[in-house]
């Protein structure tokens, strides 16, 4: 059976699907799932270098979501795939080890460039 990833509910399991989808339309090369404390974590690469000469930064793009309490991973993921259970979204059986997952934004110390309305 292959390995599933449990989020908090519905809507959070539709929109991790949706950035698995979208950034693998953009060509990032998978997700990266990281999960602990009720809290999901995703990331991808949406600009990294092609070559040890390129001078392209690494732009990582990110998405928190509530996922299940018991739930911990960390794990890089080709894509993800729904399935019948609304709140859980089916891993693959292989992981990946691109080189942006090397990489780590703060969690601290940043600032906030422009607030929008809600």
């Amino acid at each position: 059976m292959p390995a599933r990833l449990i989020l908090a509910d519905a809507p959070s399991a539709r929109d991790a699907l949706t950035f698995a989808q979208r950034a693998a339309w953009a060509g990032a090369h998978g997700v990266r799932l990281q999960a602990a404390a009720g809290l999901l974590c995703m990331s991808a690469a949406a600009l990294t270098p092609r070559g040890p000469l390129d001078r392209t930064p690494t732009i990582l793009v990110l998405r928190t979501l509530r996922s299940d309490a018991e739930l911990q991973c960390d794990v890089t993921v080709e894509t993800l795939t729904a399935t019948v259970d609304p709140l859980a979204l089916e891993l693959p059986e292989t992981s990946l080890a691109p080189t942006w997952t090397s990489v780590e934004p703060r969690n601290t110390g940043g600032d906030t460039l422009r607030l929008c309305p809600v």
